[in-house]
């Protein structure tokens, strides 16, 4: 996940949830979509400059059987547009519950860089480069994560369907015995506006896991929605296409035009 509140101190907590209320607003796009808001899918575009993107989202992944396990990842995320067609994130993320990965989080920080607009035959294209610090109980590992995106709007107008493809290499310094130092993964999909200010997205992700063998692909499809008040809301689910995990996303975003 790219996603605690309660990795927050008190007084942090309530400075984020003030910057939320009073802040004016930047151009929101309920087409819009990164990692976790609302699923998988990420596309290719970087805020504009000086606009800030703040957010808190969740990921809860229940896995059935003998002996159930879940696990909750939960977290803000500041984005930020730092020049033209260059983002740059911070997001501590932190997971609580009963699978692996539990009482442990990283803080993950990113730099995005947009590298083209899209013409008729040439999508947008963009490459993201992530760095994570583990912290928490268990085995340590920093991730390095290496990412391209493109996104081809499939019409003349800003509002048509968009398609998306993502290719990511997860890198650990220092894996689990018997675990695999790169972990690959591809994600496609698209969005498309349902109403003026509502959007659906969906994707098919299939990544390797950390251990050999255990590799699965799911299906996923999520809501975008403006909501008044300047608030965005993201819901997602998703269903492991051989197997019985599913998983569910929630992000809570406002946009703000800082310089």
């Amino acid at each position: 996940m790219m996603r605690p509140l309660e990795g927050l101190t008190g007084k942090a907590s309530w400075v984020f949830l003030l910057l939320v209320l009073v802040m004016p607003r930047a151009h929101a796009d309920p087409q819009e979509v990164e990692e976790g808001e609302p699923i998988t899918i990420e596309d290719a575009t970087t805020n504009d400059v000086g606009e800030l993107s703040l957010q808190y989202s969740g990921t809860y992944t229940r896995i059935p059987g003998a002996g159930t396990q879940a696990l909750l990842e939960q977290g803000p995320t500041f984005k930020l547009g730092v020049f033209k067609d260059v983002q740059v994130s911070l997001n501590p993320y932190y997971g609580t519950g009963s699978a692996p990965g539990h009482n442990s989080g990283v803080v993950l920080s990113d730099v995005k860089v947009q590298l083209n607009q899209q013409t008729i035959y040439i999508p947008t294209l963009a490459v993201d480069v992530f760095y994570g610090v583990p912290f928490g109980a268990g085995d340590k590992s920093a991730n390095y994560i290496f990412r391209a995106v493109a996104s081809k709007l499939l019409g003349s107008s800003e509002d048509s369907p968009t398609l998306h493809l993502n290719l990511t290499d997860t890198h650990l310094s220092t894996p689990d015995f018997g675990g695999r130092k790169d972990q690959l993964q591809a994600v496609f999909g698209g969005s498309f506006l349902i109403a003026r200010n509502a959007a659906l997205v969906g994707d098919v992700v299939y990544g390797a896991a950390e251990e050999a063998g255990r590799d699965a692909p799911f299906v996923e499809v999520g809501y975008s929605r403006d909501l008044p008040h300047d608030w965005k809301l993201e819901v997602g689910v998703g269903r492991q296409v051989d197997g019985d995990t599913w998983e569910v996303f929630l992000s809570i975003e406002k946009e703000v035009q800082i310089f």
